[in-house]
């Protein structure tokens, strides 16, 4: 198997889809895997997104979404809008339960409030990825627009976007996470930095450090640790390591080597911090579906 989208659950799970599979997995904090199929056989997005009332959304590559019980119950849902082939993906819940997605041709912004009515938000050539809800009750967002990278805020009241360049050569922005100090938090992929952006639009951002002799930046996840901080896995040259980095709000960083794990082609990717307050990830060895193995590794705070 090959998982992705690592999250933790209500439930004191953690919960993650198969990119190789029609099956969504659960983990229990022992480590006990239970595998759940999609109907019809169909693949999920890398994608979940926890809802509120404990359930789990995702997506399918049959342009469908997926809505996931804590009991293992998995059903498709109609996103309420064309796809055109595209999406849905981008996937993040309002704590009043509303879903957000990206999708379809031209792409647009979509929401689906909890009577299953879906609503459309147009982006003006904004490319967005990373959504977050904030704690400023906004939904913010990494974009590309006009051959720029940059942040944007959504009011959901108004569907006013705001849009905050992020300075420096062009760049991917993302992941996005809420912090604790009520700002945002995103990686600057090529920058080798991490930015913060306050509501007010403020970004300041922090260099990420390097290693044995090697430049790393934030790959492809940014969390919030039970300890205050940020966490990140870091990427070397665009490929994922097994090093991850963590930062505290005033941007100091230090690297963590993840141990225990070998091979040339190892690397760790997709944390999530559990319910059971440790830090989880999942890691590969071997980029080959038929050679390659997969694992979840658990922090050893005590």
């Amino acid at each position: 198997m090959a998982p992705a989208a690592l999250i933790a659950g209500a439930d004191g799970n953690l919960w993650w889809v198969d990119a190789n599979s029609d099956a969504v997995g659960r983990t229990t904090p022992r480590g006990v895997t239970t595998v759940f199929r999609i109907p019809g056989g169909t693949q999920p997005r890398p994608e979940l997104a926890a809802a509120p009332d404990g359930t789990l959304w995702g997506a399918d590559f049959n342009n469908m979404l997926l809505h996931i019980t804590v009991a293992g119950a998995v059903t498709e849902v109609d996103p309420g809008a064309p796809m055109g082939g595209n999406g849905p993906y981008h996937l993040a819940v309002e704590p009043d339960g509303t879903l957000w997605f990206v999708g379809g041709s031209p792409l647009a912004l979509f929401h689906r409030d909890l009577a299953g009515t879906t609503t459309t938000v147009s982006l003006d050539g904004a490319y967005p990825v990373s959504l977050t809800w904030g704690p400023d009750h906004a939904l913010w967002f990494g974009e590309t627009i006009s051959g720029g990278e940059g942040v944007a805020r959504l009011d959901p009241t108004t569907d006013a976007v705001a849009h905050y360049a992020v300075p420096g050569p062009p760049d991917f922005v993302g992941p996005l996470v809420a912090g604790p100090d009520g700002n945002l938090w995103f990686g600057e992929n090529t920058r080798a930095k991490v930015g913060r952006i306050t509501p007010q639009g403020v970004i300041a951002d922090f260099a990420v450090p390097s290693y044995g002799g090697r430049q790393l930046t934030v790959g492809s996840s940014l969390v919030l640790g039970h300890d205050g901080a940020l966490w990140a896995a870091a990427a070397i040259g665009g490929h994922s390591s097994i090093e991850l980095v963590r930062f505290t709000l005033a941007g100091a960083a230090q690297v963590v080597t993840v141990t225990g794990v070998g091979g040339a082609e190892a690397y760790v990717y997709n944390l999530a911090e559990g319910p059971d307050g440790h830090l989880w990830t999942l890691w590969g060895n071997g980029y080959q579906a038929s050679t390659g193995v997969s694992a979840l590794v658990r922090d050893n705070r005590a």
